[in-house]
């Protein structure tokens, strides 16, 4: 049955020949020969260049050469883009480098045989001094670059194993990053992880999806969500299926990445703007229900269904805001990735599990709640009643966490939770680094959160968390940027 006309539905690779003559040609491959055994096989080893000075930071304009022995050709790249035999720039004398950029370069040979792309980052910065009367200084870096520094290619992983994203950046205008994997060379991307902060790495667990054409791209982003520069692996790693898994689902398509508030509106017909629901209009017969389903209009761009009512709720208090569009006005959209529940809010599990989960914000990761006194400590007395089911074909989409003992909650607390103190007004946010206090009620309520989820708890682990600024009105990262 409807509800009120709107039931939400759910919407190293090796190179050569062996020839019959009497000299062979060698294996081509990224490495050194070296056997102490005269074999006749003559020909030349592949390697990615090298370039000195060596990467790193200097107080000074550098000049830079490259070196690759046995090549015909270098081709390099200073502009993030990644180089190829044809496509780059031709190395013919040492590059000056007067700030701070990142250097991309490969090796040609002859039969169109290329080296892997090296990445060599530099920093140019400037010392701030004074004199006289006491000045003072430091180090200015100039923008900028944002390089992936792993993995980077090469790499065999896992299904299920545990690895470490890094990459390094340098901009002012750098505030947060955003992670997508694909397992077709770059032709498909899909969000695994979107930060509150440039950690500058992320504990990713591999999927079990196996692939020769793995590879990992960062967005770095402004505080607007826009992407400032972007780098990928420079060359494929490869996934190995673990038996003791179930095989995962290839990354969902997510090319677009996150765009400014300004962009992505840009990008949207003009009825329609970010952070609008919307719906299609009611065809009056009450056998259908794709009129029924509502989608949140995200930051990327997109149009992302809710699987159901209770998930709805987890960010909306009432169906109040959904506005009807033509069917020709949705198509025009693209689909995106179903809403999850609202970190900080459900618990959630499945029906054939009996594990219950914590849900962060950071691309809805869940966090295993390990026995009932720390249900307890983290939930109160109610805290059963604050758990939903979820139907598999969603749960896939959460990403594993680390999980949550009662010990824990002594010294800290799980982000996205809104807590207070039984004996006080203030309530607080908790981020991974900090406990942000809400100015007022009204801005709790601009960011679209829910008083019946805030918890009265005298608990000394979200105490203990180390306050930082106040909330004072809305903020993309409480919101928008958690259902991307």
């Amino acid at each position: 049955m409807k509800r009120n006309n709107i039931q939400l539905s759910v919407v190293a690779v090796i190179f050569g020949t062996l020839l019959s003559s009497s000299v062979a040609l060698a294996s081509e491959q990224t490495g050194t020969i070296s056997t102490g055994v005269s074999t006749g096989v003559e020909g030349t080893v592949i390697a990615a260049p090298s370039a000195s000075p060596v990467a790193g930071t200097y107080t000074s304009a550098q000049s830079v050469t490259l070196a690759a022995s046995g090549s015909s050709s270098i081709h390099y790249t200073t502009d993030g883009s990644v180089p190829t035999c044809t496509t780059g720039s031709v190395y013919s004398g040492a590059i000056s480098v007067s700030s701070s950029k990142v250097i991309k370069a490969l090796s040609c040979y002859a039969n169109g045989v290329a080296s892997s792309v090296a990445s060599f980052a530099y920093v140019i910065s400037t010392g701030g001094g004074g004199g006289g009367g006491g000045g003072g200084g430091g180090w200015h870096v100039a923008p900028g670059f944002c390089t992936l520094t792993a993995p980077n290619g090469g790499e065999t992983f896992i299904g299920g194993a545990v690895t470490r994203v890094m990459w390094t950046s340098s901009s002012p205008e750098i505030s947060r990053a955003a992670l997508y994997w694909s397992v077709d060379n770059g032709s498909t991307w899909g969000l695994f992880h979107a930060s509150d902060g440039n950690y500058l790495s992320y504990v990713w667990d591999v999927p079990n999806t196996p692939t020769t054409k793995a590879k990992v791209r960062v967005d770095c982003l402004d505080t607007n969500g826009a992407v400032v520069l972007s780098d990928s692996s420079d060359g494929p790693f490869t996934i190995v299926k673990s038996l003791n898994l179930p095989e995962g689902a290839p990354p969902q398509e997510h090319t677009t990445g996150i765009y400014s508030r300004t962009a992505a509106n840009q990008k949207l017909p003009a009825s329609v703007q970010v952070d609008a629901l919307v719906k299609l209009p009611n065809d009056g017969n009450m056998a259908t229900d794709y009129d029924s389903a509502v989608y949140y209009i995200g930051l990327d761009a997109k149009r992302h269904p809710f699987p159901n009512s209770t998930i709805f709720f987890s960010w909306y208090e009432n169906f109040n805001s959904v506005k009807t569009i033509s069917a020709e006005t949705l198509a025009s959209i693209p689909l995106g990735d179903p809403i999850l529940a609202r970190p900080g809010t459900y618990w959630v599990k499945i029906q054939s599990d009996p594990k219950t989960y914590y849900v962060e914000p950071g691309s809805f990761r869940l966090r295993w709640i390990q026995d009932e006194a720390t249900a307890r400590i983290l939930g109160g007395d109610r805290w059963n009643r604050n758990i939903i089911d979820v139907e598999p074909t969603y749960f896939i989409s959460y990403l594993p966490g680390d999980p949550i003992a009662e010990g824990q909650l002594a010294s800290g607390w799980p982000s996205g939770a809104l807590m207070k103190a039984p004996d006080e007004t203030s309530v607080w946010y908790v981020t991974k680094t900090t406990r942000r206090p809400f100015a007022s009620y009204d801005v709790l309520a601009a960011n679209h959160f829910q008083s019946r989820f805030i918890q009265s708890s005298a608990a000394a682990g979200w105490k203990a968390v180390p306050a930082g600024d106040s909330i004072t009105g809305t903020e993309d990262e409480l919101f928008s940027l958690q259902q991307l």
